[in-house]
């Protein structure tokens, strides 16, 4: 084990180059290749229990973080449809057209009739 270890950092320290920032970089890939066996040969090839309850635990948090994420974007689509908690039904539904009454007419009409009356005397005048 020790020999193997030795060997692969006289290997790594012939072949690293130093970059800008002064993070070593690994120059050839059959010699990260070879880090990589020589790290897995050190590695246990089962996981025990209590690793696997753990992994659980925080996957299991993860999700209900997520949940509860979902669930807010999900109260929040639902008050911008039904504009800010209003339910549906309470909202009308619009069939084509909104209908003017005859006297809202009749106000329109009498409105326009006066301001072609200011254009056209200002007309005349001018």
């Amino acid at each position: 084990m020790e020999a193997a270890l030795s060997t692969w950092r006289l290997r790594q320290s012939q072949s690293i180059s130093d970059t800008a920032n002064g993070h070593p970089r690994i120059t050839r890939n059959s010699e990260a290749r070879d880090a990589c066996e020589i790290l897995l040969q050190f590695m246990p090839n089962t996981l025990d229990t209590t690793t696997l309850q753990m992994a659980l635990i925080g996957y299991e948090s993860e999700r209900q973080k997520i949940q509860e994420r979902i669930a807010e974007l999900r109260r929040q689509l639902k008050s911008r449809d039904h504009r800010a908690g209003t339910p549906v039904a309470d909202t009308p539904a619009r069939n084509g057209r909104r209908r003017m009454s005859a006297a809202a007419r009749k106000r329109i009409a009498a409105a326009q009739r006066k301001r072609w009356a200011a254009y056209h005397k200002k007309e005349k005048a001018g």
